[in-house]
């Protein structure tokens, strides 16, 4: 039955009594009761309609339901049985038209969202209409379909046409509740036993947050199987439930290293999970997708803990502890630091073992300390090509990238939660590929700057002095700091000699008219410095422009502390307004305007001037309002009083 909304709280609140085994159920304006025979249903039913009629209410005679085995109750068809989807609801969504704007596809979805519990994996098939929200939030925005939208949009509306009929819970029994990830959601199905075999008592799908999405499969099942324990707490209350996952959730969170996921993270998965006492965790080997229920021949085990290791790591025998009796053993440090004369940045990078330093070099000014570090392993990894070695630095970012996140990152395509690249995302890269190529490695983490005498410590130190002395050397060409991907400007040769040989005569003959000399093969400025040739005027524009986008004057200061050029300056200024993250972010020089006016009036009393003062207030008037006409001499003064 249905009451009309008045006071919606203090209906039910009178003293009702109800024979033993009789259930009142309300929601807003709707209640429904449930005995267990039709005379004690009809004799509650009587006594609820005069206590709503002593209270003031009233009841819809054409909504009532009275004394029935099947009635419908909030959009379900309810029965001893169970419930279902009502076939007004089902065949209104049916009907509905391909929506055509943002808030019709957003009205669809919510009018499906209603039923989600009776359509199994609607996480999975809402996912493509969901995605067409994401170019605009406007409401009135036109919806751009996609092959893939127009097929979700008809599986959507054939899995509400097909929708099974669910047994009502019963909390006095245990639950088996079976979940698995397809596609960056959660799907599960919470069953009981019904005769011997299980039977759905609710479906539930939910889209994993940016951060789960992102992890490896069986990680992205640990986030499922908490997503639905939560999803089925209000049905299953503190009841008994068997969650079967088809891996091996409690070995994971109980044995595999947790620097993979974030330590509040694993907390909750670990809370949930595992500490909760009414909830058994157990591996199912299969799992029938369709059913999302273990069948005898679907799927095929494995181990997720191997998994893990292969996936979360760069290489599987890569050691964090000192390897005895290795080829080489390195220390590397990157270092990043302001000169107090001039304000400049000064950054460098060293490979030292520990008698001598193998390697070093000065970085591009606008290099953080982590690229550094990050580049001083990466070449330290390249020295070691096809040996045993063990890699000493203090660098916890280059540390933690190589044993805990490097392949998480590659994993994601160098993507953060928020779909943006990660930064310093072509040197992770590097350093992932250099990684592989010596024939046994160890990555060690070893204190900075504790002043010892130990071998780890003095050749911290002695990379450490040699990164710095780096950092004051001329910038030199380092072949890591460009991406092995393609789409970067070619490198330029090492030898200045076969570099200058892709310079024109125009070029040369430009150097010879602003004073340059050659020497050797050799073209120099006024200033001493090499001339450098347009020709790479793309690679090292790119090369100073870096992630951190410097503006025109810092790509022309960064170039000419080591080269003599004509024509940068232009070239910079056309490559900053071409780089849409610099367009996005800088708003540029607006335009002058000039000054405004009113339009002169065409006409007697078509533009008015109206002015106000207020006086101490005396003899009933507190100021004075006066109107005036620009076209005429006419002058209007209205005294004006208290009120």
């Amino acid at each position: 039955m249905e009451v009309c909304p008045g006071s919606a709280s203090s209906k039910c609140g009178g003293p009702t009594t109800r024979a033993y085994g009789t259930a009142l159920l309300q929601y807003v304006d709707d209640l429904m009761i449930c005995s267990e025979d039709q005379e004690t249903c009809k004799a509650d039913t009587i006594k609820l309609l005069k206590h709503l009629h002593a209270a003031g209410h009233k009841a819809s005679l054409s909504k009532l339901q009275f004394v029935q085995t099947e009635v419908t109750f909030l959009g379900h068809i309810i029965t001893a049985e169970g419930k279902s989807t009502s076939p007004k609801r089902a065949e209104a969504i049916q009907n509905l038209p391909k929506p055509c704007t943002y808030k019709q596809l957003m009205s669809f979805l919510g009018m499906c969202s209603y039923c989600r519990n009776f359509i199994p994996n609607s996480a999975v098939l809402e996912a493509p209409l969901r995605a067409l929200m994401q170019t605009s939030s406007a409401s009135t925005t036109r919806l751009m379909w996609t092959s893939e939208a127009e097929q979700a949009f008809t599986d959507l509306k054939l899995a509400l046409q097909s929708a099974p009929t669910l047994g009502l819970p019963d909390p006095t029994r245990p639950f088996t509740q079976t979940v698995d990830e397809k596609s960056g959601c959660m799907t599960s199905v919470l069953l009981q036993d019904h005769g011997g075999r299980p039977r759905p008592v609710a479906y539930f799908s939910a889209k994993l947050d940016p951060v789960a999405a992102g992890l490896p499969r069986c990680l992205r099942a640990v986030a499922a199987a908490e997503k639905a324990v939560l999803a089925s707490r209000d049905i299953v209350g503190y009841s008994d439930v068997t969650l079967l996952v088809p891996h091996a959730v409690s070995l994971i969170l109980l044995e595999q290293k947790t620097s993979h996921l974030s330590t509040a993270r694993w907390l909750r998965y670990n809370t949930i999970l595992l500490e909760m006492p009414n909830i058994t965790v157990k591996r199912c080997n299969v799992l029938n997708p369709a059913t999302l229920f273990p069948g005898p021949d679907d799927g095929e085990p494995h181990n997720c803990v191997s998994v893990l290791n292969q996936v979360c790591t760069p290489r599987p025998d890569l050691s964090e502890v000192p390897i005895p009796n290795c080829d080489l053993v390195l220390f590397v440090d990157g270092s990043a630091s302001r000169d107090p004369a001039s304000g400049h940045c000064q950054v460098g990078y060293a490979v030292c073992t520990s008698h001598t330093v193998l390697q070093s070099g000065a970085l591009p000014g606008h290099y953080s300390a982590q690229a550094a570090e990050l580049i001083a392993l990466t070449e330290a990894c390249k020295l070691s090509e096809g040996k045993s070695a063990t890699i000493y630095t203090d660098s916890r970012y280059a540390f933690g990238v190589t044993h805990d996140f490097g392949a998480l990152w590659k994993h994601r395509k160098f993507l953060k939660s928020d779909g943006k690249p990660i930064l310093h995302q072509d040197k992770v890269a590097d350093l992932l590929d250099a990684i592989l190529l010596p024939a046994a490695i160890a990555v060690c983490k070893c204190p900075a700057h504790t002043g010892g005498t130990d071998p780890i410590s003095a050749g911290n130190a002695r990379a450490d002095a040699a990164a710095k002395a780096a950092a004051r050397l001329p910038l030199s060409f380092v072949p890591c700091l460009l991406s092995s991907t393609s789409t970067q400007p070619p490198s330029p040769p090492s030898a200045l000699p076969d570099l200058q040989t892709f310079s024109t005569p125009q070029e040369r003959k430009l150097w010879l008219t602003n004073g340059t000399t050659s020497s050797h093969g050799v073209w120099y400025g006024p200033d001493g410095k090499p001339c450098l040739p347009k020709h790479f005027f793309p690679h090292f524009a790119k090369l100073t422009h870096g992630l951190y986008h410097v503006s025109k004057g810092g790509m022309l200061d960064a170039l000419t502390k080591h080269w003599y050029t004509k024509g940068f300056s232009i070239y910079a200024q056309k490559y900053c307004e071409a780089c849409m993250t610099c367009a996005q972010h800088n708003p540029g020089k607006t335009t002058a305007k000039p000054l405004a006016a009113h339009p002169p009036p065409e006409q007697a009393f078509d533009h008015l001037m109206l002015d106000f003062i207020e006086l101490t207030p005396a003899e009933g008037e507190s100021g004075s309002a006066q109107t005036g006409d620009r076209t005429t001499a006419h002058h209007s003064t209205r005294r004006l009083g208290d009120h």
